[in-house]
């Protein structure tokens, strides 16, 4: 069955880092929010976290949160060089049982 015959559902996808701004060496907390149609359970698709330059560096399996919302955290410990980075969220889109779902960035 082709995502076409499947019903691809679209999915929103948020990363949020906490705290903003962090001392070098200290834990960041990276969470990402995943949200789409209320008949579909995203509940176990996995989220991977990546550095700026798109290597993963951690992943975790979403859990139901209110509503149609999904989240995956992971907590790492923040580079000793001082400077900016960036982080992102991947959920790569799945197929399977009749449904399917989008793949998502953030």
């Amino acid at each position: 069955m082709t995502s076409l015959e499947a019903g691809l559902f679209p999915v929103s996808l948020s990363l949020s880092i906490s705290p903003e701004a962090a001392y070098a060496g200290a834990a960041l907390t990276l969470k990402a929010v995943a949200e789409c149609p209320e008949d579909y359970d995203l509940s176990g698709d996995q989220i991977s976290f990546r550095d700026a330059a798109g290597r993963e560096i951690g992943s975790a399996p979403l859990a139901a949160l209110e509503g149609n919302d999904f989240g995956a955290e992971i907590t790492l410990i923040a580079p000793t060089e001082l400077g900016e980075y960036g982080y992102s969220a991947v959920l790569t889109p799945v197929e399977g049982d009749g449904v399917a779902h989008a793949g998502a960035r953030a």
